[in-house]
């Protein structure tokens, strides 16, 4: 089978938290590539479907990096994300 993704992914473990909607979700890193990454949050939000938009924002101090994301992708312990933007917050 071809391998689809058009870029390398790399297994880092980080803690991250997920942002949808009023939802907050603690979650962790899996691995991340230059168009996405798959983040385990412990089980699937309930109100998060392929397509949503989100935020995903990776816990740097003193300021968090926040990446606009599109979910991709639904599994039993989180989702697969493709970013869209990424900015830092002020």
């Amino acid at each position: 089978m071809a391998e689809r993704r058009r870029y390398q992914r790399f297994e880092i473990k980080q803690d991250v938290y997920l942002y949808h909607g009023a939802s907050k979700y603690a979650g962790r890193l899996e691995n991340i590539s230059c168009s996405g990454a798959l983040v385990d949050v412990g089980s699937l939000p309930r109100l998060m479907q392929t397509g949503d938009m989100c935020y995903l924002a990776f816990a740097a101090q003193p300021d968090a990096i926040l990446c606009a994301c599109t979910v991709v992708r639904m599994i039993s312990s989180g989702v697969g994300l493709q970013f869209d933007e990424p900015r830092a917050t002020a």
